[in-house]
């Protein structure tokens, strides 16, 4: 895929405009790198995994659940699995970087501005709490990569980092602003221009992100954040977790049966109801989250029942 991206820069029509989209399967399941990242990777000091005092560790295992989901991996099993997705991102890390000198030395050489936008559809629990793959709330799967700069034209802010919730939703709207283009009023996304060239923006009050279910019936989530705290509910069953991310970025101490926490937790609570009220699932019933309702996956083929 790379080189094919970097055959279209340097074949394309030097006197158009090139938009370009590069998707990578990796770093993705299975875990397997080039041998030499997955052994310089191996001779690293690798992150101890995140350890929420809400999971029942006793009833995982290293064999893992039916979905290959929930698995207990530890020492040298889990380092094994960790080396393997450092050494794929290791792995990207090099080849993506001719990408970006060629489409830098193209745009330059037309005299046209240039941006380039690295993110990620998702990211992998590697073992936090005791989860592999994807598709979940917590940080190691919904925190992703979302990395924008571009040449001296484009009137960036240098060194920006927002610490406010955007989402991949931001993007579109985002691009058609650099374009100059309209911004259909329909959309759900925010502009980040005037943030990237450093205005005092506030994008939005909180973020709503949520899955159907997938591998497992009680995969399914409604979540919101505002980069502060975290509020999450199950459809499923009805669990809740509440995290203070600034406190605890690993979300290792659920505060959501904390006395002191219980006006936060129904604040929270409170906003979801209002984001759910009008879904047709029924998620909503005089005024509370009522769980067990029909959420069907996006691909039923993957579900383990």
């Amino acid at each position: 895929m790379i080189n094919r991206s970097c055959d279209i820069v340097d074949q394309s029509d030097k006197a158009k405009p090139l938009f370009l989209t590069t998707s990578l399967y990796a770093p993705h399941p299975p875990l397997f790198p080039p041998e030499k990242y997955y052994q310089d990777t191996l001779k690293k000091d690798l992150p101890s995994i995140a350890r929420g005092n809400w999971v029942n560790w006793e009833k995982l295992s290293p064999k893992g659940d039916q979905a290959g989901q929930r698995v207990l991996l530890e020492g040298e099993a889990l380092h094994q699995a960790q080396a393997g997705y450092y050494g794929l991102i290791d792995h990207i890390d090099e080849q993506i970087a001719p990408l970006i000198r060629d489409f830098k030395t193209r745009s330059e050489k037309a005299g046209r501005p240039w941006v380039i936008v690295f993110t990620s559809d998702h990211g992998e629990m590697l073992g936090d709490h005791g989860y592999f793959r994807k598709c979940e709330p917590f940080e190691g799967s919904a925190n992703v990569p979302f990395l924008i700069t571009g040449s001296k034209q484009m009137d960036f802010a240098q060194g920006i980092r927002s610490e406010q919730s955007v989402c991949l939703e931001d993007l579109m709207p985002t691009l058609l602003a650099m374009a100059g283009s309209k911004i259909p009023a329909h959309l759900d996304g925010a502009n980040l221009l005037p943030t990237l060239r450093g205005e005092n923006q506030r994008i939005r009050d909180w973020l709503h992100f949520e899955h159907a279910r997938c591998y497992s019936e009680e995969q399914a989530f409604q979540a919101l954040t505002n980069g502060e705290w975290k509020y999450i509910w199950r459809p499923s069953s009805g669990r809740e977790h509440l995290f203070n991310l600034e406190q605890d970025p690993l979300e290792e101490r659920d505060l959501s049966k904390v006395e002191a926490h219980t006006d936060m937790l129904l604040e929270w609570r409170a906003k979801l109801i209002n984001r759910l009220k009008n879904r047709p699932e029924g998620f909503v019933q005089n005024g509370k989250l009522i769980a067990g309702r029909p959420y069907e996956p996006l691909n039923a083929g993957t579900l383990r029942k």
